[in-house]
């Protein structure tokens, strides 16, 4: 692998948990940490129900184009099912709750990170943390959340993100 390619990564969870549920402006789990806190989190989120996109998504047309992709995709209830399971069984791995933010210093290839600058999942902590990429360039783009692919589709398919070294 030669080069890297992050867009609105998760790469601090318990970090990210706490901005999903300031976002959803649930204070409720103050000081909860690890497993219980990201739990509690995802129980949250499935409360808001569709809702929970409006924190993903800032553009209502973007919104909209979500919401109608979700409904039309053609899996089995059975698949969302494993969906589920899978992610339940991720969530458990205690290292998901361990920040990798230290670690990006050590990437050696040249890396690109590309940032919804309204991303209640990946924020400044990782922006600034992605400082210490040797060769990193960091995209952001201001008013998207977290899906910049679907927010800023003109951008994302028109610029060129080429990395070099």
């Amino acid at each position: 692998m030669d080069r890297v390619v992050f867009e609105s990564p998760g790469w601090d969870v318990a970090g990210s948990a706490g901005r999903l549920r300031a976002a959803a402006r649930v204070d409720a789990l103050a000081g909860a940490s690890g497993l219980a806190a990201w739990d509690a989190t995802v129980e949250i989120l499935g409360r808001l129900g569709t809702r929970r996109n409006e924190l993903y998504v800032r553009a209502p047309e973007a919104a909209r184009r979500m919401a109608d992709c979700v409904a039309s995709a053609p899996f089995p209830a059975e698949l969302w099912a494993r969906c589920g399971e899978h992610g339940a069984a991720i969530a458990k791995d205690s290292g998901l709750h361990e920040s990798l933010l230290p670690s990006l210093g050590a990437l050696t290839q040249p890396a690109l990170l590309i940032l919804g600058g309204r991303d209640p999942v990946a924020g400044e902590a990782e922006l600034a943390a992605f400082g210490a990429v040797r060769d990193g360039r960091a995209e952001v783009f201001p008013d998207a959340g977290h899906f910049v692919h679907l927010e800023e589709q003109a951008r994302c398919l028109t610029e060129d993100f080429s990395i070099t070294e």
